[in-house]
């Protein structure tokens, strides 16, 4: 049994030194910590601090529960509490739950909300935490401990913890606040920095703030001068232009820009001044109306030709400025202006590092957002034997529509029918298997169910991939039956050990369930509002001896029918657990799914899909 190897194993290293097996045990799984909370009293100490060193709350049902049992967790075990997660759920009340935090939790260093609804933002924290952030101000009581505050404070909240700035490494400020900030500590060369440990900094717009300038910048490099992650969202950015020398921040690696409104290209070559070591870029960003048509001009002529001038200054400043970052390994574009601005800058890309003028170090690319119209670089982008930006890829998230006319009427998808020839399939069929050989990572999205992908088809595109996910597309096991005669069969000895469907249509389920028996190597699996067509047999996914980290089922149809029940057998424990949401009605006589594995480390069911993934 693993259990009594993993016993073993620590009764072999009771010898080593207790600050060692700390470093040890913080390593480890929450259940192979509760089996060395076994070995001896020392042990137990310690297993139970790594325990409850970082606390996930991934759901409002997790939330109110851990709330419940906090007043009757032992004092030594509420004090190993460091880091809370949590969801910022409709039906929670925040402040009755941060108040209980705050008694019961007293050595709290980090507090964050992070509940993402896109599927295809990157998996960093900062983008985590900063999307999920509520936007309504909270008083979040004093934690004399606190590092991170991964949410918005109020007024009062703010003042609160001044006394505490000193220590911060982590925190959220509204653009009313940072400005406040700016104007009442000085300017950027005040001989005390306000923020001397800050790492992490997320700036929101508000209704009260009209834009931020240059001079603010410079602000913020003075007095967060170990900043590493600058998020800013919902802003408008006004004049990049400095009367001095522009400042240099070196420690600067991660700038997020989602949601920013600029109408002066100049803010291009200045990112590139004062970044010079971006490692990790996130692009959103709108351009703002030009200045008024001269007298005598025709309006529309006038407007078109500024947009054309504008646009071409804009592709140019920011293609200048990626391929500028020297040590650029990530790229996340959610949108460039106009639909045409973002191929032209693709154009640009893919050209320079063809030509050898870009010496492109991107690891981690993705093209997310809500395309409008299909890209114009699609088929250089994904040609037969893979891009140069895109061969040397270790991650990629995408959402195909850019690769598709949404506008096209495809026919019905045939639930009996494999082929490209009515739906498109998702990558294309005619990609050479070296095109996508080195993904360990890729995510795809799309916004309706047109468009399928063929799992045996990725894993064979992708023989090194660990994680892939799949958000609103049509899912058939089998490879595409018009371009490959013998279906291809990738799943034997295949690395992956993540795999994540959103929203997502299974039309051959019958194939679907006995495919993920034959991944070895799995050890999360997430089903969230997943339906499963023309099922012969009762919902049974046998994963074998398989020990999982992460179960999460929520939201699964069979038919017209949902799930109502599932039932979980643990080999490894020879335990069977029943989890119920809701009891079928006269409406929906429902299913009970059966699942059977090695091991859960977390598990979630829930008849309905859940706030959170």
């Amino acid at each position: 049994m693993p259990s009594l190897s993993f016993f073993s194993f620590c009764f072999c290293l009771m010898s080593i030194p207790l600050e060692i097996v700390t470093d040890i045990l913080l390593e480890l799984q929450p259940y192979q910590l509760l089996i060395a909370a076994t070995v001896s009293r020392a042990w137990s100490e310690l297993s139970l601090a790594c325990l409850y060193r970082r606390v996930h709350l991934h759901t409002t049902i997790h939330q109110k529960r851990f709330l419940a049992a906090l007043e009757s967790l032992p004092l030594t075990n509420r004090e190993a509490i460091r880091a809370l997660n949590l969801n910022a759920g409709d039906d929670v009340d925040l402040e009755f739950a941060l108040v209980i935090f705050g008694a019961q939790c007293p050595n709290l260093e980090e507090i964050s909300f992070a509940s993402s609804d896109d599927g295809t933002e990157p998996s960093s924290r900062i983008a985590a935490w900063c999307h999920g952030a509520p936007t309504f101000p909270v008083d979040l009581p004093l934690f004399p401990f606190i590092r991170c505050i991964g949410c918005i404070l109020d007024g009062k909240a703010l003042d609160r913890y001044r006394p505490s700035f000193h220590q911060l490494t982590m925190l959220a400020l509204t653009a009313k606040q940072l400005l406040c900030q700016v104007n009442s500590n000085g300017d950027a060369q005040s001989p005390t920095a306000l923020f001397p440990a800050m790492q992490t900094l997320a700036v929101i717009g508000d209704p009260w703030t009209s834009s931020l300038d240059a001079s603010d910048f410079a602000w913020l490099q003075h007095h967060c001068p170990r900043l590493h992650h600058l998020s800013l969202r919902d802003l408008r950015l006004a004049n990049p232009h400095f009367s001095a020398s522009v400042p240099v921040q070196l420690s600067m690696e991660f700038l997020d820009l989602n949601g920013i409104e600029l109408e002066d290209a100049g803010w291009f070559p200045l990112f590139a001044s004062m970044y010079p070591a971006l490692e990790s870029l996130l692009l959103f960003i709108q351009f703002g109306e030009q200045a008024q048509p001269l007298d005598g001009v025709d309006i529309a002529v006038h407007r078109a030709e500024l947009a054309r001038q504008r646009f071409d200054e804009m592709t140019q400043e920011i293609s200048d400025w990626i391929i500028g970052c020297k040590y650029l390994t990530t790229l996340y574009i959610k949108r460039l202006g106009t639909a045409s601005t973002m191929s032209d800058i693709l154009e640009k890309l893919m050209d320079l590092v063809c030509l050898g003028i870009w010496n492109s170090k991107l690891k981690r690319f993705a093209l997310s957002g809500k395309p409008t119209h299909r890209c114009k670089s699609a088929d250089r982008f994904f040609e037969r034997t893979g891009s140069a930006l895109v061969s040397s890829l270790d991650s990629l998230t995408l959402n195909v529509l850019y690769f598709h006319d949404r506008h096209r009427r495809y026919p019905r998808i045939n639930n009996t029918d494999y082929s490209c020839t009515q739906s498109p399939m998702f990558p294309s069929c005619n990609l050479a298997p070296c095109a996508l050989a080195n993904l360990t990572s890729m995510h795809l999205q799309q916004g309706y169910g047109k468009i399928k992908t063929s799992l045996n088809w990725v894993l064979q595109l992708c023989p090194s991939l660990r994680s892939v996910g799949f958000r609103r597309m049509t899912i058939q096991t089998d490879t595409c039956h018009h371009h490959h005669q013998h279906p291809f069969v990738a799943t034997s000895n295949h690395p992956l050990t993540e795999l994540t469907f959103d929203g997502c249509m299974v039309i051959d389920t019958d194939a679907f369930f006995p495919f993920l028996h034959e991944l070895p190597r799995l050890t999360s699996l997430t089903l969230n509002r997943v339906g499963f067509l023309e099922l012969k047999s009762e919902p049974c996914l046998d994963l074998g001896h398989l020990l999982l980290d992460r179960l999460w089922l929520a939201g699964i149809s069979i038919g017209i029918y949902r799930c109502s029940s599932m039932r979980l057998l643990e080999r490894c424990s020879s335990t069977q657990r029943t989890l119920s949401a809701t009891q079928p009605d006269s409406y929906n006589t429902g299913y009970c799914l059966r699942v059977s594995c090695g091991l859960v480390e977390q598990v979630y069911f829930n008849q309905s899909a859940p706030l959170l993934l």
